[in-house]
């Protein structure tokens, strides 16, 4: 298997075990995140080459918005890791600056919300029906049995 295919893989796995990026908020400033990146704290397990260089580990990625992406990344390509590991409380606390606490607070209250629409889709993407698919489905076959006088099936 290619690096690319592999980090595509990965990618695709994380989004599986964490959810999609965007519904969580950015872990440096608190505004919305658009992607995961891996933090650079693995470098000992690290796959892939060049661009393309990931760990199976979903602990060692950070939702991150897009600036702060950027910001991180122009940070990763002239420091070492052990550099930026240093360099990232005083970058995350740089961006966190630059977002309101108004924005901070209705991303905030907002991202239970999306995590809840997107567990339902997710559990229905693998083949499970969402809770509110089930709890309505046994509402309605409560209702149906309970004008019968034999009880309704067990479930």
């Amino acid at each position: 298997m290619s690096d690319v295919t592999a980090y595509r893989e990965w990618h695709r796995a994380l989004r599986t075990f964490k959810l999609s990026a965007d519904h969580h908020p950015c872990d440096w400033c608190g505004n919305w995140a658009s992607r995961w990146i891996y933090d650079g704290s693995r470098a000992d397990a690290e796959q892939g080459s060049g661009a393309f260089v990931f760990v199976e580990d979903t602990s060692a990625y950070v939702p991150l918005c897009d600036s702060c992406t950027g910001t991180f990344t122009a940070a990763r390509r002239r420091l070492s890791y052990a550099e930026l590991v240093d360099a990232t409380p005083q970058l995350a606390a740089a961006a966190r600056e630059n977002v309101s606490a108004f924005t901070r607070a209705d991303v905030l209250a907002d991202t239970a919300k999306r995590r809840e629409v997107a567990a339902e889709t997710q559990m229905t993407r693998l083949g499970r029906a969402p809770q509110s698919a089930v709890r309505t489905t046994n509402d309605l076959l409560s209702r149906a049995y309970a004008s019968r006088s034999a009880p309704p099936p067990s479930l």
